[in-house]
């Protein structure tokens, strides 16, 4: 099978608290958009972290329920008391038609199947300190044409009127329009696009 896949990242500072990452592990898609809030930079440095353990573990974890009760232990030891962790982890599993997927503290993913755009809500809060568990839901695929995931800078200000997420998954080139916009950002902006060929 064959993908397309679009992203963009726009930072507002020299160091971002947005982090994605996509990883193609034993047929399945499995990707993250993290952005931590915080004070100052450390946020940056938790987000950064974080997604080096992601990457390491990724390649061995059969299951993104395994991946994410692995993290959340080292998530907890790094994260300190005044920051918190928005993310969205999604698991795409082409061969079982199945989309396992944990968001805490984001903005809605969009699906677009055959016939309809879907927008997949959180089903958790935001990773805190004290966070003990990430819940995985899972929804069937079939019709699979696109995803698109996005941290909340595109949603929040003025760039949405123009590059709001639903016409972003309606009309993909809409995205290689936003990797060159450049003006002053308020917040960080992220956005991973995978779209199925063929």
């Amino acid at each position: 099978e064959e993908f397309l896949v679009k992203t963009v990242f726009l930072a507002s500072d020299i160091l971002s608290g947005d982090f994605y990452s996509i990883f193609k592990v034993d047929g399945r898609i499995v990707y993250f958009v993290i952005d931590g809030q915080g004070h100052g930079i450390s946020p940056a440095f938790t987000v950064f972290s974080v997604a080096s353990i992601f990457r390491d573990y990724v390649k061995v974890a059969k299951s993104l329920d395994e991946l994410l009760k692995y993290l959340i232990s080292y998530v907890r030891a790094v994260l300190l008391e005044s920051e918190q962790l928005s993310f969205t982890f999604i698991e795409l599993d082409f061969k079982k038609n199945i989309l396992n997927y944990a968001i805490g503290g984001m903005y809605p993913t969009y699906l677009r199947l055959d016939k309809e755009i879907i927008k997949i809500k959180a089903n958790n809060l935001p990773i805190l300190n004290f966070t003990s568990e990430i819940e995985v839901d899972t929804l069937d695929i079939s019709g699979f044409k696109a995803i698109l995931s996005y941290t909340d800078g595109i949603v929040e200000h003025d760039i949405s009127l123009k590059f709001h997420p639903k016409k972003l998954i309606e009309n993909p080139s809409l995205i290689d329009e936003l990797k060159n916009f450049d003006e002053k950002k308020e917040d960080d902006i992220t956005v991973v696009y995978i779209e199925k060929r063929g």
